[in-house]
């Protein structure tokens, strides 16, 4: 009847008016009593004779076995002998499997006589108040649970009653000594050794968190540590974590996962796994490495929690739910300042561990957390094999590749971080975008130049003149990639979506990966008319070609002009003069490149029509740092020149216009020429300010501007001669 009777019941009390529901044994203690009794015989009488069963059946193999050497030896054998051997292999069978069910028999009344005294150890106490310490899954489940279940499947759910009994006594803050003893005795296969010593940690640690004295505190938290690293790695890691962390004992979480770790992997399997690229048909190693990282796991989590408890902010003060004086605190509680301190001292002492694989696991902790700054504080040997692991392992990473630059510059190694940084800007897609790109090459560019090595390298210098090239080319496609942008914002306000596309092909081709110089003149450069790029290409090339370099001056020059199309005339010349600078900038020093008397005639001939101030053009070229000596001397050859390009722009004075509000410049402010060229300067320009007032009193008085124009050249005559 024991056998398929449900364990328990559900049961109920009215307690004011409140309903009350708990569960009951369907077994009495008495029953349980005789049960266990006539269970006890029959395993006494089954250990006291379990060699006789074995006995009859040794002797009749041995006996067979020996009659068949005699025969043999004595020729007596015939076909017979088949038939006799076949008896003899069925017999061996048949008593092998009698052996195996007594031996199975005798497994399961020892076995169901601990459980059954188990179930009687609990009814023995407040029954319906130890199950309270099941979670409510298991109470469901007991209610289903037969005898016979819970004997032949209840392994599990045993394990979890001895640990409610146990924390039955620790709510109790009783000494769980003797009631650790009594399971022993009754179900040592249930209740094992290590068991019982969790459980006296267990109790140490609840009596620990209660003691005030410091030291004393200590000493038994050290206690119950060695106590579960006598066990290890049999303990339940989860648990004693949990109770060490409540007691703020995080030294102790260290030290025993890292023990626990050890000894579940006392080969280094799991290192060699690790070391080896993680192959998958290494199962013993893969378990290995998966067993020692649930040891870590616990470490981490307590360093998280501490960190999590560090910049908590502390809650604002509440009304008091009953009157009083508030509460004690809770001396194991700590405050942000005391979580921090406690995070930096056991975050120091888990870096002195030699274990490598506790390396790894926290180093992979703190980049899932973005704790970039703290990895990088770290100073290990393991972590710089860690993060070249990792980028080889995971090339596409942009975060490890980057704390590993990160990691060589903080260190000083900056050929290597130049490496590592070269690496980066070269990687293909759009992860990365060119100003990116650009960034990475001119850090790796720094760090060469920083190293201490480059001087005697040979190859260092190589690589910095590498990385310099590529830089000047760079820029160049930062230039086409920004002139792109603007003129995809153009295109897409005129509505011409297919020309749009196009170009963000282009912008994306650009952003993944860097071109050589051929490729951004041919395929972008040329195709979407940039000629300011076009120029760029040509000197960075090295390329000299006086008629293609004045083209592409021509062609920057007119789309500016037409970019400013719809301003007043001032507007337009502040526009112009200031994207002419910047343009010019780069080249203004270098004359193959930059041919200042084409640019100087192509300016004045587009613009005289456009009634611009005359002095735009040469105060520009001074913005420029260009000489103004230089300037009158080409305005001079201009005028000389006598083309007949300004009669055909309707302002045959022009030029005339021009040098009279150059030289007066030079009049107004002398200090723009040397002292050691100024008295020279204003003999040339009195020399050809007469030449320019002969010609313009030559003239037809009635010509517009003549008059007004001798009035100037007079004016600044006068100022030249006055000059020291």
């Amino acid at each position: 009847p024991l056998w398929n009777l449900k364990l328990v019941s559900e049961t109920s009390t009215i307690n004011g008016e409140s309903k009350i529901t708990y569960l009951v044994s369907n077994v009495s203690t008495e029953d349980l009593a005789f049960f266990l009794q006539q269970l006890l015989s029959l395993k006494h009488f089954l250990e006291k004779n379990s060699q006789s069963f074995l006995n009859p059946a040794v002797a009749s193999l041995a006996k067979t076995a020996g009659m068949s050497r005699l025969l043999t030896q004595n020729g007596f054998g015939s076909p017979g002998d088949t038939s006799l051997s076949y008896q003899r292999h069925t017999q061996n069978d048949a008593e092998l499997q009698e052996r195996i069910s007594l031996a199975n028999f005798q497994q399961l009344v020892n076995y169901t006589y601990e459980m059954l005294a188990l179930w009687k150890v609990l009814c023995d106490h407040e029954f319906e108040t130890v199950l309270q310490f099941l979670s409510q899954t298991q109470q469901e489940l007991m209610k289903l649970l037969t005898f016979k279940d819970f004997i032949v499947d209840g392994k599990e759910l045993s394990v979890c009653l001895t640990n409610a009994l146990i924390n039955f006594y620790l709510e109790d803050s009783a000494s769980t000594g003797t009631i650790s003893q009594l399971l022993r005795e009754l179900c040592p296969s249930i209740y094992r050794i290590e068991d019982a010593t969790v459980s006296r940690a267990h109790e140490i640690v609840l009596n620990a968190k209660n003691t005030l004295n410091k030291a004393d505190k200590e000493q038994e938290l050290y206690e119950a540590l060695k106590l579960c690293q006598s066990i290890a790695p049999n303990v339940d890691l989860e648990l004693m974590c949990g109770l060490f962390r409540s007691a703020g004992f995080y030294h102790g979480i260290i030290d025993l996962c890292l023990c626990c770790a050890q000894r579940r992997d006392p080969q280094g399997l799991a290192l060699h796994f690790y070391k080896n690229g993680e192959p998958q048909d290494d199962q013993q190693g893969q378990q290995a490495f998966g067993s020692r990282m649930k040891c870590y796991r616990h470490i981490i989590d307590a360093m998280n929690d501490l960190m999590s408890q560090s910049v908590s902010h502390p809650q604002s003060p509440s009304i008091p739910k009953v009157p009083g004086p508030p509460p004690v605190k809770d001396p194991n509680l700590l405050t942000p300042e005391e979580a921090k301190v406690y995070f930096d001292q056991i975050f120091e002492m888990s870096l002195k561990t030699d274990d490598e694989l506790f390396h790894v696991a926290l180093y992979d902790s703190l980049i899932d957390n973005n704790q970039s700054d703290t990895l990088l504080y770290i100073k290990s040997h393991f972590l710089e094999d860690y993060l070249k692991r990792c980028s080889t392992i995971r090339p596409d990473n942009l975060y490890v590749l980057s704390l590993l630059w990160k990691y060589y510059e903080k260190n000083q190694n900056f050929s290597a971080a130049a490496k590592v940084l070269a690496k980066l800007a070269d990687k293909h897609g759009l992860d990365i975008n060119l100003s990116q790109r650009i960034e990475y090459l001119s850090r790796a560019i720094m760090c060469i130049k920083g190293s201490e090595m480059r001087i005697s390298s040979s190859g260092e210098g190589e690589f910095l003149h590498e990385l310099e090239e590529k830089m000047e080319v760079a820029r160049i496609q930062l230039q086409i990639l920004e002139a792109l942008q603007q003129k995809k914002n153009s295109v897409l306000a005129k509505s011409s979506p297919l020309q749009s596309n196009s170009i963000s092909d282009a912008i994306n081709t650009l952003n993944s990966n860097f071109q050589n110089i051929q490729q951004l003149y041919e395929d972008y450069a040329v195709p979407f008319n940039l000629p300011e790029s076009q120029l760029a290409i040509v000197k960075c090339g090295g390329l000299y070609d006086p008629a293609l370099i004045e083209s592409l001056w021509q062609n920057i020059i007119e789309k500016e002009l037409i970019a400013t199309i719809g301003n007043l005339p001032d507007t337009r010349v502040q526009i112009l003069q200031q994207k002419l600078i910047s343009i010019s900038q780069p080249y203004v020093s270098c004359d193959e490149y930059f041919p200042l008397i084409f640019i100087v005639k192509f300016l004045e001939v587009k613009t005289c029509p456009l009634n611009f101030d005359p002095s735009w053009v040469f105060d520009t070229m001074l913005k420029l740092s260009v000489s103004i000596v230089e300037l009158l001397k080409i305005y001079h050859k201009l005028y000389k020149t006598k083309d007949s390009c300004w009669t055909t722009c309707g302002k045959p004075l022009h030029l005339l216009s021009v040098l009279v509000a150059l030289i007066g410049c030079f009049a107004d402010s002398p200090s723009i020429v040397a002292v050691n060229e100024r008295r020279s300067f204003t003999t040339f320009c009195l020399d050809v300010l007469s030449d320019y007032l002969v010609d313009l009193q030559a003239m037809d008085s009635s010509i517009p501007n003549v008059n007004s124009l001798i009035r100037d050249f007079k004016s600044v005559q006068h100022q030249l001669e006055r000059l020291p």
